[in-house]
């Protein structure tokens, strides 16, 4: 029987526990997705400065009333739902 003796350095462990929660939130959006997919879950409206360039902004209420609050003009709304 093989023992590892070797111990990590605290360095060592937060980076295992950085890459781990990492996993976690991967494999928790995968788990997201396929229940989207398979419609085991509805669809959340998310607003946020994405709105902006999503391609249902143009139909979006949710999105173009997060859009009119927001405080950073400097970039303007595009309507890509054409392109679509």
């Amino acid at each position: 029987m093989h023992s590892h003796s070797h111990t990590h350095s605290p360095e060592e462990k937060k980076a295992l526990l950085l890459r781990l929660r990492k996993i976690g939130g991967q494999i928790a959006g995968i788990e997201k997705m396929v229940a989207l997919e398979s419609g085991d879950r509805e669809p959340v409206k998310i607003t946020g400065p994405a709105c902006r360039w999503c391609p249902l902004f143009a139909e979006c209420a949710e999105g173009q009333s997060a859009m009119a609050v927001t405080d950073d003009d400097s970039v303007a709304a595009v309507d890509i739902a054409d392109e679509w």
